[in-house]
């Protein structure tokens, strides 16, 4: 599991650590390990931290990546095998971490978290001008063709007015065919004309079937599935994201969000939230999210009227070599 905390206290030489989880006030690892290779004068109270915790176990929790506090969206550099210049935060720690090498054991219980592998992940994930909450359900009308659904009997068809296409935008929400059991991958939406663009398929939907973009693994009414398969490989099980949403609608509500979910069984415990409290005023949140299947479930809650763009800063996978 990795976490990102705040770093409260450093001893150079015990080369332990006191970090409280980022957005916690009451979750606090005290006398934690720190990577070797992480410099101590990078080791800066204050400084965001990443914390690698072997199967959950707060007893075996290391400190292996740093970077100075402050706004996201600045510079930054992180510290652990190897540092290089500031990069951009949503440019994707490109040059900032290819593997972190650790070799110390982890506590009592012996587990060794021997590589540990950022792949850069370079534009936005995807984006949608106007989203609106609930996923979009409806029936097809006519036959639809390798590429394109025309739909009818539809409700809550504006959920993704305005999806962002082109280059860079290499995320894809998935439409589910409930009457067959099968799904396509979106490439564009427009509601004007009701019609859903799709990546080439051979499946075998017909007239008049159900179709919806609510999840069907994530079953939390308001999930919807995202496909990173374009980018992100089978073996990159984790990732560091960044969602930005600006409240667009008239007098901002603040139980309006974005919650980020993996792509599995909804569990409240595992949301990542960007809470938007003021209308017109750009929200960042960063965090980390399992990565399931290549994929991973977003929920526009209670929104009317929000922009919202993902980025990838960068996935994890562990490799034990």
């Amino acid at each position: 599991m990795i976490e990102v905390g705040i770093l409260k206290n450093f001893d150079s030489e015990t080369y332990k650590a006191g970090v409280q989880l980022a957005g916690s006030l009451t979750t606090y690892f005290d006398d934690i390990n720190v990577a070797k290779n992480i410099p101590s004068g990078a080791m800066v109270i204050g400084n965001y931290v990443i914390l690698a915790i072997p199967g959950g176990n707060p007893r075996d929790a290391c400190v292996i990546a740093t970077w100075p506090g402050g706004s996201p969206g600045g510079g930054m550099e992180v510290h652990g095998n190897e540092y290089h210049s500031p990069a951009f935060w949503h440019g994707g720690l490109t040059d900032i971490i290819d593997k972190t090498h650790l070799t110390q054991d982890f506590g009592a219980s012996g587990n060794r978290l021997h590589t540990w592998i950022f792949t850069p992940k370079q534009g936005k994930a995807c984006g949608v001008q106007h989203c609106a909450s609930s996923p979009f359900s409806g029936k097809i009308n006519g036959n639809p063709t390798a590429t394109e659904v025309v739909y009818d009997g539809e409700s809550n068809e504006n959920c993704l007015k305005g999806i962002e296409t082109g280059v860079g935008k290499w995320g894809r929400f998935v439409l589910h065919n409930t009457t067959r059991g099968n799904s396509r991958l979106i490439t564009d939406f427009d509601d004007t004309i009701k019609k859903i663009y799709t990546e080439s398929s051979t499946d075998d939907w017909a007239d008049d079937d159900d179709v919806t973009l609510q999840s069907q693994t994530c079953e939390r009414v308001g999930m919807m599935d995202l496909d990173l398969s374009d980018e992100v490989g089978s073996g990159e099980i984790e990732a560091f994201i960044t969602i930005d949403a600006v409240d667009k609608s008239a007098g901002a509500q603040p139980s309006r969000r974005i919650i980020a979910h993996p792509y599995e069984a909804f569990d409240f415990g595992k949301r990542v939230f960007c809470n938007l409290y003021l209308a017109s005023e750009k929200t960042t949140m960063p965090g980390f999210i399992p990565i399931n299947s290549q994929k991973m479930c977003i929920r526009f809650d209670n929104c009317s009227d929000v922009g919202f763009s993902l980025y990838f800063s960068a996935t994890v996978e562990y490799a034990d070599t």
